[in-house]
């Protein structure tokens, strides 16, 4: 007599392999998300040292005064400065120049522009929780002191973590007028 349907040990058979398959493939899904989270934890330290190398040419020898002394613009979102002029513009001695920590859709993002020039915003940093400025100056009046013995950038990857700071010292010693070459052990403008 011939019966339609499974047995019960080919519906065993069944679910056991189907319960094979769905642990294999959770297995795989989970190896690939470990992956992606080492990836993306190994990226922050490599984020880190490439802005710390720019950041360091660029603000060691960078002044925080306009010509006549006067401060330049300073706060935890931004900081004004001038900078000795990139060599793609074509011309020598210092320019304008922002540091800004921006809010953008995948987080907060550390800015550099050149206000009058015709260069893009260079991104030193991106998709960060939170970027904070701080500095540290002869005098504690930040407002009024143009000159900074070191600025701090504090970095918050994410709000499991604690934040990494980077830390740079400013190599003007007077108005601007001489930046302390430590190689050659001389002054230089």
């Amino acid at each position: 007599m011939k019966q339609n349907g499974f047995t019960l040990i080919e519906t065993l058979v069944a679910l056991v392999i189907g319960a094979m398959l769905l642990g294999s493939i959770s297995w795989v899904i989970s190896g690939l998300v470990k992956d992606l989270k080492a990836a993306e934890q190994s990226q922050e330290p490599r984020a880190m040292l490439d802005a710390a190398k720019l950041l360091e040419n660029i603000l060691g020898s960078a002044r925080f005064a306009d010509g006549d002394g006067k401060t330049l613009p300073r706060d935890a979102e931004k900081l004004a400065f001038e900078m000795q002029a990139p060599a793609v513009l074509g011309r020598r001695g210092y320019i304008s120049a922002n540091l800004a920590a921006v809010q953008a859709l995948n987080g907060k993002s550390l800015v550099l522009s050149l206000p009058g020039s015709d260069l893009p915003d260079t991104i030193v940093l991106d998709s960060a929780e939170d970027i904070e400025l701080a500095y540290e100056t002869d005098s504690n009046q930040i407002s009024s002191d143009p000159y900074i013995r070191q600025i701090d950038i504090s970095v918050q990857w994410n709000a499991e973590k604690e934040a990494k700071v980077l830390s740079f010292r400013p190599r003007i010693n007077s108005d601007g007028a001489c930046v302390f070459d430590p190689v050659s052990q001389q002054c230089r403008s």
